[in-house]
């Protein structure tokens, strides 16, 4: 993995859990980030999300935490959420 790439990873993850706290269970990278094949500006970053609890407010705080970051919107993050109950 790029350093570029790991730096937006790591502030999404710490975006994330300022935003969720202790709501954020668990958040997974995966796809072609892990797999090694990451194309830079054609490639997303997907990211597996699981809250202990999920309701608009914990989807609002998601949106905020990787949405509106600049960074993160250019290198195409994308999330996919589940609760861990």
């Amino acid at each position: 993995m790029s350093s570029a790439l790991q730096t937006v990873v790591d502030q999404a993850v710490q975006s994330l859990f300022k935003e969720l706290g202790p709501n954020l269970y668990s958040c997974c990278l995966y796809g072609s980030a892990v797999r090694g094949n990451f194309i830079e500006g054609f490639s997303d970053i997907n990211l597996l999300i699981v809250l202990n609890e999920s309701n608009p407010n914990a989807h609002q705080a998601v949106a905020k935490a990787i949405g509106t970051d600049g960074m993160t919107r250019k290198a195409g993050a994308s999330s996919l959420i589940f609760t861990g109950n």
